[in-house]
């Protein structure tokens, strides 16, 4: 197959939908949306105009841009944005077994 080219979409509840993916504990901040455009050249595949959202009534974190192999993830070029992030938001990240 070549040559697709198309929008996607995906959103979820929260970061819990890949917990069967990583063994990280990944923190509940809120519902997630992620849109961008697939495209497809031969065996490789590109995510570009990537908007994605995570959020809820503490925190937003807002990302743009693409992922130039989406095999290998290379190529990654994402403009993040923080915005109303409670201290302790940061620490669970930065000491994830406190409480």
């Amino acid at each position: 197959m070549s040559g697709l080219d198309g929008p996607v979409r995906f959103t979820a509840d929260g970061l819990s939908v890949f917990s069967d993916y990583t063994s990280l504990a990944l923190p509940e901040l809120g519902s997630l949306s992620v849109a961008g455009n697939l495209q497809q050249d031969d065996s490789s595949f590109e995510l570009n105009r990537i908007d994605a959202r995570l959020g809820n009534d503490e925190l937003s974190i807002n990302a743009t841009g693409r992922v130039g192999d989406l095999t290998s993830l290379n190529a990654v070029a994402l403009d993040i944005v923080l915005t109303e992030v409670p201290v302790k938001v940061l620490a669970s990240f930065a000491f994830p077994q406190a409480d």
